[in-house]
């Protein structure tokens, strides 16, 4: 999250971070949607790990969140030579 910030301060290309945040995001939602098709069969297989998947993806959506609704360090007047 505080990469994105710098980068956008400093104005530079953002593509890699995207990515990188896109597949955290599928791979999370993968691995929960096996956990859950697993807990479908069988139930009462990790309710922690579950809990930790959904704790990552609730994470990851805040950082994007935050990273949106703060564009550069300029609002604060910070200067980055």
């Amino acid at each position: 999250m505080n990469m994105v910030i710098l980068f956008r301060h400093l104005n530079q290309p953002l593509e890699d971070v995207v990515s990188w945040a896109l597949e955290m995001m599928n791979d999370l939602i993968d691995s929960y949607n096996s956990l859950f098709n697993q807990q479908q069969l069988s139930p009462g297989t990790s309710d922690v790990e579950s809990a930790q998947l959904v704790l990552s993806i609730q994470l990851l959506l805040g950082s994007i969140r935050v990273v949106t609704e703060m564009p550069t360090f300029r609002q604060f007047g910070c200067q980055i030579p």
